[in-house]
C-alpha cells in the first residue's frame, strides 16, 4: 500500500548519485557533415538502490520517470554556474537511465571534464529528479523497484521529473 503526504524537502535531498557510471568520448556524423564535437555516454542513474543521506533505502522508478525533452543541461556537481555540455538522448534499459550528449568546449568545466574523461578520469554521474510521488517505507517493509527489492527504512520516487544529469567526481 503506497502512502503520499505532503512534505518540505530539501533541495541537496533531491540530487541523486549512481555509482555505477561509465562514460566515452566520441565523434559522429551528421548528415554529410562530421560533428566533431566530443560525445558523452554515462549511466545517468542505474535504477538500483542505494544508501542517501537524507532518504535512507532510496530508488527511483524509473517507470515513473518522467524525462521530458531531450536536450538538458549536463552540469558539474549540480552547479547551473558549471555547465558541461548538454544530452542528445535518453533511454531507458536494464542498465538504467542512459543520457547521450555533446560536451560544450565554451566552458572550463566542458572542456576540463572532457580532458579527464580523455585522461582516464572515472567519471560519475548524477540526477536532479524531484519527486511528485514519494513511497515511505517503514523499517523492515520491503518493495520491487525497477527488479531491485528495497527494505525499509526507505523511499522509492514513484512519480519524478528529471531535471539535469551530472558529472560528478564522488558518487553517493
Amino acid at each position: 500500500m503506497e502512502k503520499t503526504e505532503e512534505v518540505e524537502i530539501p533541495i541537496r535531498a533531491m540530487q541523486l548519485t549512481s555509482t555505477e557510471v561509465s562514460g566515452q568520448v566520441e565523434e559522429s556524423s551528421v548528415g554529410e557533415q562530421k560533428d566533431t564535437r566530443a560525445k558523452f555516454r554515462m549511466v545517468a542513474n542505474s535504477g538500483g538502490v542505494i544508501q542517501h543521506p537524507y532518504w535512507g533505502n532510496f530508488a527511483i522508478d524509473l517507470a515513473g520517470l518522467k524525462v521530458g525533452r531531450k536536450k538538458k543541461p549536463a552540469l558539474r556537481d549540480h552547479d547551473s554556474q558549471r555547465i558541461v555540455g548538454w544530452t542528445d538522448s535518453f533511454e531507458k534499459t536494464d542498465e538504467g537511465l542512459i543520457a547521450e550528449g555533446t560536451f560544450t568546449e565554451a566552458t572550463e568545466d566542458g572542456r576540463e571534464v572532457l580532458s579527464m574523461l580523455r585522461d582516464g578520469f572515472p567519471w560519475q554521474a548524477s540526477v536532479y529528479v524531484p519527486p511528485k510521488k514519494v513511497q515511505r517505507l517503514a523499517e523492515g517493509e520491503t518493495a520491487e523497484v525497477n527488479g531491485h527489492q528495497i527494505t525499509g527504512p526507505g523511499h522509492i520516487f514513484r512519480e519524478s521529473s528529471l531535471r539535469e544529469v551530472t558529472f560528478t567526481a564522488l558518487g553517493a
